[in-house]
C-alpha cells in the first residue's frame, strides 16, 4: 500500500509544524519529512528510525527423515539462515525450535500413534515476527500383522491369510525370491492371498508389510512349507522304514 501522510504538532516552537511519512503498518520509517512554518520557508530533513521488522518467508518444505510407529522426525532447510523456529501441532500445543550450526534443522515429535495422520504449521521466527505459517502434515508408520495363517496348501501353491490391523486394507508380500507383491483386503476382518508356482515340500520365507498413506510397516516375518507328493511321501516313507529297519537291527546285534 502507498505511504500516507497526516500533519500534527511534533513540537511546540510557535506555529511550526511537521509532515511524517509512515508506511501502511504505520510504522515511521527513515523519511524526509516537512518542518514548516506559517511565517517560514519549508526545511526538509531526514528523520532516521528503526524500521519494524516484516515477516520472515515461510520454509518451502518439509520432509520426514524418520519414523516410526510412535515417533516422526522432521526436518527442513533454513530460510535465509534463520535459526528460529515455532512448530504448532496437531492439538494446538506450540514448540520453540532453534537450529544448530549447518543448513538444515531437524525436530523429533515422540509419543505418537501408529498408522495415524498428523498435522502441523511450521513458523519462520525473525526479530519476534512469525511468517504466516506453513502447513502440512505426516503420518506415522502403521503397526505390523501379528500373525499370518496357512489357509490351504498343495504342492504348488500356498494360501495366505490374515486379520486386517485397524482396519486397514493394502499391505505388500515380499517373496523369498525378492519380488514384492501389493495386495488389497476386500470388506470383511480377513485378508487372503494365493502364491502360486512353488515346489513340493519345500520352506518358503515372507515378509509382510501393512502399508498406511503410502508408509510401510517394519515388517512380519515368517515362512511357510508346501505340501508333499505322494512321490516323495512315499519315497520319504520307505527311507525312514529302512532307516528303522537298520537302527533296529544294529540293537539287536548288540
Amino acid at each position: 500500500m502507498d505511504d500516507i501522510a497526516f500533519r500534527a504538532p511534533f513540537f511546540n516552537l510557535g506555529n511550526i509544524y511537521c509532515i511524517c511519512i509512515l508506511d501502511s503498518s504505520f510504522s515511521l520509517h527513515s523519511k524526509c519529512i516537512s518542518l514548516f512554518s506559517y511565517d517560514l520557508p519549508p526545511v526538509c530533513v531526514s528523520v532516521l528510525s528503526t524500521p519494524s521488522p516484516s515477516a520472515p518467508p515461510d520454509v518451502t518444505e518439509v520432509n520426514v527423515a524418520t519414523r516410526s510407529e510412535t515417533h516422526i522426525e522432521l526436518e527442513w532447510t533454513k530460510v535465509n539462515n534463520i535459526k528460529t523456529y515455532i512448530l504448532k501441532s496437531f492439538d494446538g500445543s506450540e514448540t520453540p525450535i532453534t537450529g544448530l550450526d549447518g543448513n538444515k534443522v531437524t525436530h523429533r515429535v515422540s509419543s505418537l500413534s501408529a498408522g495415524t495422520e498428523y498435522s502441523f504449521t511450521l513458523f519462520t521466527v525473525f526479530e519476534e515476527v512469525r511468517s504466516t505459517g506453513y502447513i502440512f502434515s505426516a503420518v506415522t508408520a502403521p503397526p505390523d500383522v501379528t500373525q499370518v495363517n496357512v489357509a490351504t496348501r498343495s504342492e504348488t501353491h500356498i494360501e495366505l491369510e490374515w486379520t486386517k490391523v485397524n482396519n486397514i486394507k493394502t499391505y505388500i508380500l515380499k517373496s523369498f525370491d525378492g519380488s514384492e507383491t501389493p495386495i488389497t483386503g476386500l470388506d470383511g476382518n480377513k485378508v487372503t492371498h494365493r502364491v502360486s508356482s512353488l515346489s513340493a515340500g519345500t520352506e518358503y520365507s515372507f515378509t509382510l508389510f501393512t502399508v498406511f498413506e503410502e508408509v510401510r510397516s517394519t515388517g512380519y516375518i515368517f515362512s511357510a512349507v508346501t505340501g508333499m507328493s505322494l512321490f516323495l511321501l512315499r519315497n520319504f516313507k520307505e527311507f525312514f522304514s529302512a532307516t528303522l529297519e537298520n537302527l533296529c537291527q544294529l540293537a539287536h546285534n548288540k
